[in-house]
């Protein structure tokens, strides 16, 4: 494995271990696949010259003075699924392929979970890939790991109408 390689594995497990964070991109960034990424900061808070994909988590070298973007730009348009040879499913596919926690029958139950919401509600299965929806599932799984008792979904979800006023809210709050 060539240092480079290990460098990248290192700083992935120091970014899951909480060791190091993650921060927005730079204000200098404006090509629109930088908000694929976000930059990486070590136990210092310095900028690191690294950054990671937001949809895949894969740790790429990046020095804006040494190693250009060339590769985060074709990373960024890879990672949509919307190139040739890549399906609509890749983000499912790399989740389920991740080495973490997750035991394979967990993983099978809830792309199960993914297929069922799909069919009975009618969504396209594009919707999987949406940072929407990550943000959704994260939320639902803090919601878990918070909570010593089971949580039914029905006592969580809320009334359209309620989602309906936060959007607007959020959107004010943009504006503003």
């Amino acid at each position: 494995m060539n240092n480079l390689k290990k460098e990248k594995e290192n700083i992935k497990k120091k970014i899951e271990q909480g060791i190091f964070k993650t921060c927005g991109k730079s204000s200098t960034a404006t090509a629109s696949w930088w908000n694929r990424f976000v930059r990486i900061q070590d136990d210092e808070e310095n900028i690191i010259s690294f950054v990671q994909c937001i949809k895949c988590l894969s740790v790429l070298a990046y020095d804006s003075n040494k190693t250009g973007s060339s590769a985060q730009k074709s990373h960024a348009e890879a990672c949509r699924g919307g190139v040739a040879n890549a399906s609509n499913n890749q983000d499912i596919r790399i989740m389920l392929n991740k080495d973490n926690n997750v035991s394979a029958a967990e993983k099978s139950s809830f792309t199960e979970a993914c297929a069922k919401y799909c069919s009975f509600d009618l969504r396209p299965f594009e919707t999987m890939n949406g940072d929407g929806f990550q943000i959704l599932c994260q939320s639902l799984l803090d919601l878990a790991r918070n909570n010593p008792h089971r949580i039914e979904a029905a006592d969580i979800i809320p009334d359209p109408t309620t989602v309906s006023r936060r959007v607007k809210n959020l959107a004010e709050g943009m504006l503003n």
